[in-house]
């Protein structure tokens, strides 16, 4: 049976390789698309997870805040990224909170309005 990543999920991706500013490396993501977006394309949304606070408000502080409360970092809201996570070798770490996820959404909308 094939898992399908869900929006809240963290996971543990490999970024590289990555093109100017945008993140790259084995770093943690939390997913922001819907398990259908998953199912239908094989694709999956996500904001990668630093540990460098840059305090931009486009960041969301992560400890605390998550399930197992193993990830810690600042979610960079403004990089959403489509990824194959089959072939970025994704692995489930950890699950948000409702509130991080929230955050993360109000965020996005924020950024991608069209008025």
């Amino acid at each position: 049976m094939t898992a399908f990543f869900k929006a809240g999920d963290i996971i543990k991706i490999n970024m590289s390789p990555a093109k100017g500013h945008e993140q790259q490396g084995y770093r943690p993501a939390i997913v922001v698309s819907e398990e259908s977006v998953h199912r239908y394309t094989g694709l999956i949304w996500v904001l990668p997870i630093t540990n460098t606070d840059k305090d931009y408000p486009t960041h969301v502080a992560v400890s605390g805040r998550t399930k197992n409360n193993g990830t810690t970092g600042y979610v960079l809201c403004e990089k959403i990224k489509a990824i194959d996570p089959a072939a970025r070798s994704a692995k489930l770490t950890d699950e948000a909170e409702r509130e991080l996820l929230e955050d993360c959404k109000k965020i996005i909308d924020a950024i991608t309005y069209i008025g």
